[in-house]
């Protein structure tokens, strides 16, 4: 007789690697639950940081607004008050300006009054040197009409042309 295979030892064998395969799937199943659910965590921890930092931005840019606002009045008022000093020393240099002109006009009027008193004064001189030489000479006509009237009678020719010299 030949012998029939046992089939008592394989009849629990598939059973058991059919459990095993379930157990294996169970395991992954798991596992990719597990995973899943880390998943879910890390897109909700993710979906919050993203509303966090939304609303950072959104805080920044509010802040920025305000500030930029801020500089804004700032730079205004500093820009109204550079021109208003401005406009004051632009009158006060239009002023100064006046004042130049009217000091250069004074000026200039004295200067020509001075060059008007050195050309008298120089005329003057001119004619007091005139004067001078006139006198001069008829200094000399005098002097030498004594010493002819000393050195010899005196006639009348002589005194008439003294007379005329002199313009007597």
């Amino acid at each position: 007789m030949a012998e029939e295979p046992n089939n008592d030892r394989y009849e629990g064998r598939p059973l058991i690697a059919f459990n095993a395969l379930i157990d294996g799937q169970k395991r992954t199943l798991w596992s990719l639950e597990t995973a899943i659910e880390k998943y879910s965590r890390v897109n909700m921890e993710i979906a919050k940081f993203s509303r966090r930092l939304n609303a950072v931005q959104a805080e920044m840019l509010a802040r920025t607004d305000t500030l930029q606002g801020d500089l804004f009045a700032r730079m205004a008022n500093i820009n109204e008050g550079v021109l208003a000093e401005l406009g004051k020393l632009s009158a006060n240099m239009d002023e100064l300006s006046g004042r130049i002109d009217t000091l250069v006009a004074r000026m200039d009027a004295l200067v020509a009054r001075f060059e008007e008193a050195e050309r008298f004064g120089d005329e003057r001189t001119t004619d007091i040197k005139k004067l001078q030489l006139e006198m001069a000479s008829q200094l000399n006509d005098i002097l030498s009409t004594m010493q002819l009237a000393t050195a010899s009678s005196l006639d009348v020719k002589s005194l008439a042309e003294l007379e005329k010299r002199m313009g007597i």
